[in-house]
């Protein structure tokens, strides 16, 4: 689903399911479940993702999103905000749950490189998903390598209250400390 300059839509219930295999076959190149460029107060409400390359993926200027309460399986991108244009701020992202092989949350620096803010992230179940197919690339060849439950470059934001759970057994993540929660969060800015 792609919303172009569609100020204040609202997706609500909304199921989208990918290919099946979609992980095992290195996932269609550009595949997204919803794609928001240029709109401000979107605003999904339960919505069910599966099976593509990126969730939910935010572009342009592009401010004031939320998604609340969906869940989005089996992907390599969560969420992914990146090629803004400022300003793209006020985003909230509250009771997903996200099982990604690669980032859950990804919320990159603007185009003119000032960072995006005042972002609330809360209540939320990040899960790192096993890679499936020859895509794995750690030292066990269970899941990838540099997996981070959120990547943020932001500033004035709230995270509260997540959760972050690996879908890998010990000792696969043991081995790979980039798969430590204490390394799951990467944030740049104030």
């Amino acid at each position: 689903i792609k919303l172009n300059s569609a100020d204040k839509a609202v997706l609500h219930d909304v199921f989208i399911y990918g290919k099946e295999l979609s992980s095992q076959a290195n996932f269609n190149t550009d595949t997204k479940g919803i794609e928001i460029i240029n709109a401000s107060g979107v605003c999904l409400y339960k919505c069910d993702i599966y099976r593509v390359k990126t969730g939910v993926r935010v572009t342009g200027q592009s401010e004031g999103l939320n998604i609340v309460d969906g869940v989005i399986v089996a992907v390599d991108v969560g969420i992914r905000a990146d090629n803004c244009v400022n300003p793209s701020n006020n985003h909230s992202i509250r009771g997903v749950h996200i099982a990604a092989e690669q980032y859950g949350i990804d919320i990159q620096a603007n185009t003119d490189s000032s960072l995006s803010g005042y972002h609330n992230i809360s209540n939320c179940f990040l899960l790192q998903r096993h890679t499936q197919g020859s895509r794995a690339n750690n030292s066990n060849n269970f899941g990838m390598t540099g997996y981070q439950a959120m990547r943020l470059s932001c500033k004035g934001s709230t995270v509260d209250n997540i959760s972050i759970l690996s879908n890998l057994a010990p000792p696969a993540w043991a081995t790979n400390t980039l798969y430590r929660v204490g390394n799951s969060v990467q944030s740049n800015g104030n």
